[in-house]
């Protein structure tokens, strides 16, 4: 796999583990440049996977951002599995 569909990936998959996530912290945890986590999440928020939202908090200054899936442009398949059987 290209380095950079894999960085991109791993992008996409923190922010659908967390209930919103701001780019500082992305680029904190997999240890990216905020420039680099940026690009990709303009890229996935203009594919419509990604919706982002500013969280006004007391700080001053400009808001921050926080990324969430987009769940009207997502589908997530499942299986449900019981002990009678699928």
């Amino acid at each position: 796999m290209n380095i950079l569909v894999a960085k991109r990936n791993a992008v996409k998959r923190l922010v659908f583990k967390r209930d919103g996530i701001s780019r500082r912290e992305i680029s904190g945890d997999l240890n990216l440049d905020i420039r680099t986590v940026s690009g990709y999440l303009d890229e996935l928020t203009n594919r419509g996977l990604l919706s982002a939202r500013a969280k006004i908090g007391a700080k001053r200054g400009r808001p921050t951002i926080f990324y969430y899936p987009n769940n009207d442009n997502i589908l997530y398949p499942g299986i449900f599995v019981s002990s009678s059987g699928i």
